[in-house]
């Protein structure tokens, strides 16, 4: 659907990082082109995987090494004690 606006200042006041991510062989495709104008409104970057729509089926261990990737950018933009694998 292409009329669906995301209502970026709730997503921003929300406080939390957000990770926008897009399959690399879809970069001229219009989810590919919203995911980048999301990202850039919340201030950051698409957070590219190898294929494209699909690629956990066409590059697993690629895209699980960038899910992986992904997750520890994630973690080191939130505060020590929220971290996945943080101990009380």
């Amino acid at each position: 659907c292409t009329r669906f606006v995301p209502n970026v200042s709730r997503l921003l006041s929300l406080g939390i990082p957000i990770l926008v991510a897009g399959g690399q062989a879809s970069l001229a495709h219009l989810p590919y082109q919203a995911a980048t104008a999301l990202a850039t409104r919340l201030g950051g970057e698409v957070l590219a995987f190898p294929g494209g729509h699909a690629g956990y089926l066409t590059h697993p261990t690629d895209f699980a090494a960038r899910l992986a990737e992904g997750g520890a950018l994630h973690d080191a933009s939130l505060p020590q004690s929220t971290r996945s694998g943080a101990t009380a």
